[in-house]
């Protein structure tokens, strides 16, 4: 299975990698997309923080 993880960020990618592989999912990135997808600043330090600068 694979997951497109919405961010370009590669530490995110890379934590969230870790988590779900044990489960055999594999995650995908913004970066490697064909189709334009706008990149929203992650300026937060956790998931969260950054999920509510998009979603207040």
């Amino acid at each position: 299975m694979e997951l497109l993880y919405g961010t370009a960020n590669q530490g995110k990618l890379l934590v969230m990698r870790r988590a779900l592989s044990p489960l055999g999912i594999r995650v995908k990135g913004l970066m490697n997309r064909k189709e334009k997808i706008p990149i929203v600043p992650e300026t937060g330090h956790s998931l969260l923080e950054n999920a509510r600068l998009v979603f207040p």
